[in-house]
């Protein structure tokens, strides 16, 4: 069965700018956690208010937080949630004057985009 390329019609709606910081891995050092080092990027990608259909797949803990939802037809790599690899720290988006943590990842490379839910930082 052939797949649909749908990441051109996905990510042309809502297209807003956001920024994205991703902490490399960490490492202990003398019995010391030390972060990785930090590089921030500006993306585009579909942005929006997260449904509650959306945060059902939350721990039940964050489903009463803030939450957006991101469509990007980016690399393979496009969002990293604290799940996704030992020793690195979920990715944050910056949008709309807010921080958010990644939290869940949706890889739909099949069909040409991902799809990541985030939940607001409180400070």
């Amino acid at each position: 069965m052939s797949t649909i390329d749908v990441s051109d019609i996905v990510t042309s709606f809502n297209t807003q700018g956001y920024s994205l910081t991703r902490t490399g891995p960490g490492s202990y050092v003398r019995g010391s956690w030390i972060d990785g080092a930090t590089t921030t990027t500006e993306r585009f990608g579909n942005v929006q208010v997260a449904t509650g259909r959306d945060l059902t797949v939350l721990p039940e803990n964050m489903r009463s937080s803030n939450a957006i939802l991101l469509i990007s037809s980016g690399p393979n790599d496009s969002f990293l949630s604290a799940e996704v690899r030992d020793q690195q720290t979920a990715d944050t988006i910056h949008w709309s004057g807010r921080n958010y943590r990644v939290i869940q990842v949706d890889p739909w490379a099949a069909n040409g985009y991902w799809r990541a839910i985030a939940v607001e930082i409180l400070q």
